[in-house]
């Protein structure tokens, strides 16, 4: 059962089986939205997963987390910025756009940021370099980059409420975006300085799954290196997941450094489960513990 199946059950009384995230490309019907949010299902019109993305999204403090990467790897010549789920191109461009306000040419160490994301949609809309914004937006854009958005996107009103924003090449050479499953990328994350984005999408995997990722980023990912999640995932107790394993919270939000060694290695899922969702050994019904993870 994933962790969005048993939230489901909990307030509805009624579970629909979503199985692994990354066998859904093949069954699934592509989202069609002209937004920043959607729906992907199954052709059966059960929820596969949602996307649901902007600039700048709320759960990072963006300018304090590049100031972070900047202290921590001021003595290194090169970091290696990973996004996984990055949707259709929002996220890891409010990072670059933080990267190049923030820290001038300094920034180039931690570019191109490599951008994944396993629905084929998403990384066609993410090259293509084209989003959708409204005024409010706009505004939080440039609160962050000091009103320099129209320095890296071209921008034109869409229709009464929004705008189309386009990146210029300048901005576009810094991400580059690729079709690609976390599980198989490993060993891009194993490398030394690796800054790993991987937020709001834990939820819908299986809590077995999950377990499975964070055993495998506690084994793989070095001491030098940084893994980011994001609100939602907290939400679902991931970060309790990633503190049982070593993970070290840092002080900025949703950021946590890398233990450098896997702590729980050869620790059965079964007992992982049992202390993350605090049930009794006869007791496995995890949507009846969700009221702990809250």
């Amino acid at each position: 059962m994933s962790f969005i199946n048993s939230m489901i059950t909990a307030i509805t009384g009624n579970c629909t089986d979503i199985s692994r995230l990354h066998k859904y490309n093949k069954q699934c019907k592509q989202p069609s939205f002209t937004s920043i949010g959607g729906v992907v299902t199954k052709k059966s019109g059960e929820l596969a997963y949602r996307i649901d993305t902007s600039f700048f999204r709320n759960d990072l403090y963006w300018d304090n987390f590049v100031r972070y990467l900047s202290d921590k790897y001021q003595n290194a010549k090169k970091v290696r910025v990973i996004n996984h789920a990055c949707s259709s191109g929002y996220e890891p461009y409010s990072l670059a756009l933080t990267f190049m306000y923030e820290l001038g040419e300094k920034a180039k160490k931690f570019f191109p940021i490599k951008a994944r994301d396993i629905n084929k949609t998403n990384i066609e809309r993410a090259k293509a370099g084209e989003f959708r914004i409204d005024s409010f937006e706009w505004g939080g854009i440039d609160f962050y980059t000091n009103n320099t958005f129209e320095k890296y996107f071209d921008v034109y009103k869409s229709d009464l409420y929004s705008y189309k924003a386009v990146a210029k090449d300048e901005i576009k050479k810094t991400v580059k975006f690729k079709c690609k499953d976390i599980f198989k990328d490993m060993r891009k994350i194993s490398k030394e300085n690796t800054v790993l984005l991987c937020r709001n999408f834990w939820p819908y995997l299986s809590i077995d799954e999950a377990i499975k990722l964070i055993d495998q980023l506690a084994t793989k990912m070095k001491k030098s290196s940084v893994l980011v999640i994001g609100d939602y995932d907290s939400v679902y107790s991931v970060d309790k997941l990633l503190g049982m394993y070593g993970f070290k919270k840092t002080e900025i939000n949703n950021v946590y450094e890398a233990p450098g060694k896997n702590i729980l290695s050869g620790t059965s899922k079964s007992k992982i489960i049992d202390k993350v969702f605090a049930v009794n050994d006869s007791e496995k019904d995890y949507s009846k513990s969700l009221s702990l993870l809250v």
